[in-house]
């Protein structure tokens, strides 16, 4: 669904340069140099997107005026917990298994660093 967004005086003023100071595309030697209209346009629609959290390719006009307009929003996915940041930490396996190590964990076969699937995945990680 579409949601209302409102850009800047200077990003319209952008905007209206960009049409105004269009280059020609041309040939050169078989190499096409220079940008069209739309590229630009996009390019600087998609930097608006970034900006203000909208998909570029959605943009629509609203009846409130040249400052505003009708995008579909970015869907940001929700911030992560204190424990999902901690475990960000340990990407890798080596990570994982050195922070077991270093625990010195002990069950009834002994320390964990001594225990033959614990050695085998060590073994793993370092590969």
């Amino acid at each position: 669904m579409k949601q209302e967004f409102e850009m800047k005086r200077q990003e319209m003023d952008d905007i209206l340069q960009i049409n105004k100071d269009q280059m020609p595309v041309m040939l050169i030697g078989g190499i096409t140099t220079g940008m069209d209209l739309a590229e630009k346009i996009n390019r600087y629609w998609k930097g608006l997107g970034e900006k203000y959290g909208f998909d570029y390719k959605t943009v629509g006009p609203s009846a409130k005026g040249e400052l505003f307009f009708l995008a579909v929003p970015k869907k940001f996915p929700p911030p992560k917990t204190k424990e999902e940041k901690e475990m960000d930490k340990y990407d890798s396996l080596f990570k994982i298994i050195d922070a077991l190590e270093t625990a010195n964990f002990e069950n009834q076969a002994g320390f964990l660093k001594n225990f033959i699937p614990f050695m085998a995945l060590k073994r793993m990680a370092t590969k």
